[in-house]
């Protein structure tokens, strides 16, 4: 539950004769004699029977006919009308007094501890002759000021006698003031007395119900019943008559008695008279909101209103019933504070303000210009962002809504700074985690002396160029984007978020088909490779045809030399090279190396490197071929003349190898 800073009614607490709070924990003595808890119950201090902790009000079970309470720390207290005194709460050190360490959870009796009773009789006789007799149960003198609680019952021969409608019944002694409690029941109960400032009994009920009556010591008090008041059983008169309480309809307190000129302001009134459908002005304007919880209590709105004071008056239906005595107060704003007090000319300085009275919707200019961004954080506090400025002291403004506004003189300096820097971009925008590549960062506000980091790590070879461009080349990364960093000798930053990828070092994984016809696609694969990615076959440029971070294509040229290498490199200097591509055919035996000359024998060739293209030929006739791999070809020996002839096996780029076949 949120902080409050200005009193707040508490539902369901009505007609309470006492409160009192320990450090986390609040009471109330109810004027019935029953005693309420909230708060931190961690000790056992609710007197609830656990340590919940709780947020709105909890009756303590057999407490009714409590005189009084007190609260310590961790511990609550009651005393009760029979003189037994009970405690709950930290006993840690035995402060309940109950001969023990262990905290308590329930109000347990103190033992060894009676204040006693003190039993006053006053005969008293009613308008129908009967007599009756007043039992006044007291608990032990105590300071000026201490509150005197009474358990006042009707007794006698004709117990729960209905009290007259109209007539007096002294008293005596008149040490009592009657609190009629707002269901204005027809049995005399709830009486309540205080020392006065001579140290006196006086009468007292308390604030709002009889105000007049506070530091008053009567003699020869009287208690009237008059029936033909609607909204009070008794009234309270000395010897001469003359009433002591305060007038119907009237407004004792506003609490509280300050609120924003914006409104909206939750405010309590007390007082006594009060009836539903009670109207509310404050400064002449009507309240929102209003709520008339009981005679004595009506709840509200402040309404908004120019700064100044103005009166706040209760109207019933019909009948005027009161204005406050005091003034209430609608503020205006102030500000106490402006942190920091300097800033930049180029503006962007987040700056906080604090003070009072300011309203969610409030704008700020500072040097006469909008501020942006503004935040409320709470009527104490607003942020805002700092419009550029030329340089000099300068006024900040904060406006609420209607206009009403608080200015600070110079509360604000701009200062002449360097713009921070800003990167637009950088080329190239990867490399690889080997790090090294050349780099040129682009954007504004670069200073000599400036550093650039990306991922972290310092950038090598740095120039500042200018202050458009820097040089460096790229440290050694991880896989994936980094930020690049650029920091100003005057601790001026900029980012570029992601702005660099770190890719694969470069590497050759497959080439395929290694051997193929001139003109045909080769398929590099690899890792690594980028727009700075150059292709040599053959130790000859050879332009890419297509080109990814991990493919490369390009075509077959002609006349290419056996047995050849692929290499790629890029700017960062690194390349990779894979040996072998185009590679000739090779024999390595021919079972059968001869035939009839009237052809037609099987030939069986065993070697390497016959790919897809593969031809045969035998004394220069081309063969069919009818089974190949790369370690074998059969096929079918042709007509010849008789003698050895050369047998030749050709790949699809050309390249040959050759053996002698002999017909028979």
């Amino acid at each position: 539950m949120a902080t409050q800073h200005l009193p707040q009614t508490i539902l369901g607490l009505n007609n309470i004769a006492a409160v009192i709070a320990g450090d986390f924990h609040s009471m109330v003595l109810s004027s019935s004699g029953q005693v309420l808890t909230w708060g931190s119950g961690g000790d056992g201090q609710l007197g609830l029977g656990n340590t919940t902790t709780w947020n709105t009000p909890q009756s303590i079970t057999g407490s009714v006919g409590a005189l009084a309470i007190e609260a310590g720390g961790h511990q609550s207290i009651v005393v009760f009308g029979d003189g037994t005194v009970k405690a709950c709460g930290k006993n840690g050190y035995g402060q309940l007094g109950l001969g023990h360490t262990v905290n308590q959870t329930t109000l347990q009796i103190i033992p060894g501890l009676n204040l006693g009773d003190l039993v006053v009789n006053a005969a008293a006789t009613n308008s129908i002759g009967a007599s009756s007799m007043w039992n006044v149960h007291d608990y032990a003198s105590g300071a000026l000021g201490t509150v005197y609680l009474f358990d006042v019952s009707l007794l006698g021969s004709a117990p729960g006698i209905v009290l007259p409608g109209v007539g007096t019944i002294p008293l005596n002694p008149p040490l009592l003031s009657l609190d009629y409690g707002p269901a204005l029941a027809p049995w005399l109960s709830n009486f309540i007395g205080v020392l006065d400032a001579n140290g006196l009994a006086a009468p007292f009920i308390s604030v709002p119900h009889l105000p007049a009556l506070m530091g008053t010591t009567l003699t020869g008090a009287a208690i009237t019943f008059d029936a033909s008041s609607a909204t009070q059983i008794g009234l309270i008169s000395n010897a001469s008559a003359t009433q002591l309480v305060a007038p119907v309809g009237a407004v004792s307190a506003v609490l509280p008695s300050t609120a924003p000129h914006f409104g909206g302001t939750a405010i309590t009134i007390l007082g006594n008279g009060f009836v539903p459908g009670a109207a509310v002005t404050m400064g002449g304007v009507p309240a929102a909101s209003v709520v008339v919880l009981d005679q004595w209590t009506i709840t509200c709105q402040a309404p908004s209103h120019a700064p100044g004071t103005g009166q706040v008056s209760v109207t019933n239906p019909g009948v005027a019933a009161g204005s406050w005595s005091g003034q209430f107060t609608w503020l205006s704003p102030t500000i106490t504070g402006v942190a920091p007090t300097s800033g930049s000319t180029q503006g962007g300085s987040t700056i906080g303000i604090t003070g009072t009275v300011f309203h969610p919707s409030a704008t700020v200019t500072v040097g006469g210009t909008a501020a942006t961004g503004v935040a409320f954080v709470n009527e104490n506090f607003i942020t805002c962002i700092t419009p550029a400025h030329a340089v000099g002291a300068v006024t900040v403004v904060v406006t609420n809504p209607g206009g009403v506004s608080v200015t600070a003189a110079g509360a604000f300096t701009y200062v002449y700074t360097n713009p921070a820097p800003q990167i637009t971009s950088v080329s190239p925008a990867t490399g690889p985690v080997a790090g090294g590549t050349p780099l040129m960062v682009s954007g504004s506000g670069f200073l000599s002396g400036a550093t650039l980091t990306i991922g972290g790590a310092s950038a090598g070879n740095l120039m500042v160029v200018s202050a458009n461009e820097i040089n460096c080349t790229a440290p050694v990364g991880v896989l994936g984007s980094a930020n690049i960093v650029v920091t100003n000798p005057d601790t001026q930053q900029a980012t570029l978020s992601g702005g660099y990828t770190y890719v694969p070092n470069l590497a050759l994984a497959s080439i395929t088909p290694l051997v193929a016809a001139p003109g045909a696609t080769i398929t590099v694969n690899g890792a690594g490779f980028d727009s700075t990615t150059l292709l040599y076959v053959g130790g000859q440029p050879t332009v890419a045809s297509s080109l990814s971070a991990t493919q490369l294509t390009f075509v077959m040229p002609s006349g290419l030399t056996c047995n050849t290498t692929v290499t790629v490199g890029n700017a960062t200097a690194q390349s990779a090279t894979s040996n072998g591509f185009n590679p000739a055919p090779v024999i390595t035996s021919i079972p059968f190396a001869g035939g009839p000359a009237a052809g037609g024998s099987s030939v069986l060739v065993l070697g390497a490197n016959f790919y897809p293209g593969t031809t045969l030929t035998i004394g220069g006739q081309p063969v069919t071929i009818t089974s190949l791999s790369q370690t074998s070809i059969f096929a079918t020996a042709p007509a010849g003349s008789p003698g050895a002839v050369p047998l030749v096996v050709t790949s699809a780029s050309g390249c040959f190898t050759t053996v002698t076949w002999t017909w028979n």
